[in-house]
């Protein structure tokens, strides 16, 4: 078994001409998308609440979350986005959601900028 990465339009859902191309790696158990927040301040897509995720190890961080447009081909839909964990860690995959791609194909998980 491997890995699928597909190259997905992430956009604002304000400004539809404010989009770029981000490598993401899919997913199947993936609920939000987490995209490196350089890639979502160029789109000007604000954060709109605070979410509390637990980790693996038990323990809980809170990030902010925000709305997202992501058109694979002729698919089209929008998801909640987070940034990553690590802001520092910016080189590695991050996470995109399988509804956007069951609206938009299958479940993302990661971008790569």
């Amino acid at each position: 078994m491997g890995l699928t990465v597909l190259e997905i339009l992430v956009g604002n859902p304000a400004n539809p001409d404010a989009a770029r191309p981000v490598e993401f790696l899919v997913d199947s158990g993936a609920i939000y998308s987490v995209v490196p927040a350089p890639i979502l301040e160029e789109l000007g897509i604000k954060p709109l609440a605070e979410q509390s995720f637990r980790l693996a190890d038990g323990s809980k961080i809170v990030r902010k979350k925000g709305v997202a447009v992501f058109k694979y081909k002729d698919q089209i839909g929008g998801a909640y986005v987070s940034t990553p964990a690590d802001p520092d860690h910016q080189e590695f995959r991050f996470t995109v959601n399988q509804d956007i791609l069951h609206s938009t194909t299958s479940r993302i998980i990661s971008s790569r900028s």
